[in-house]
């Protein structure tokens, strides 16, 4: 019997909080030093999972990169994409990954971070 609530549980649970794109959140937080569940974290806070999001202030994406932070991070990565990139989970992720990871060097605490990211 426990079983079967620990079953509803996690159904819940995944229903309230996916963990789509879960292959390259995982491989982007690896590479960059950052938690996967702060990745998952800002995905569902910032986009709701929504790969198609535009903000306000034109962020974009799942990770809702502005077009100018995106082009001064592509200067550290060496890329060039166009901003509509962004509507890329691939792309969005690995950016918002790289960012969340330079700047919890640059704070080294999580919380300065995530209020710098936003």
């Amino acid at each position: 019997m426990a079983y079967f609530w620990v079953e509803i549980d996690t159904l819940l649970t995944r229903k309230n909080h996916p963990l789509e794109y879960g292959e390259i959140v995982e491989e982007c937080a690896e590479k960059y030093a950052v938690p996967k569940e702060l990745v998952y974290g800002v995905i569902k806070t910032e986009s709701g999972f929504d790969e198609k999001a535009v903000s306000s202030v034109g962020a974009k994406g799942l990770t809702q990169i502005t077009p100018e932070t995106f082009k001064w991070l592509q200067t550290k990565t060496g890329e060039s994409y166009a901003e509509d990139a962004l509507f890329e989970p691939e792309i969005s992720i690995k950016y918002g990954a790289f960012f969340l990871g330079l700047l919890l060097e640059e704070f080294g605490d999580t919380k300065t971070a995530l209020a710098a990211y936003h």
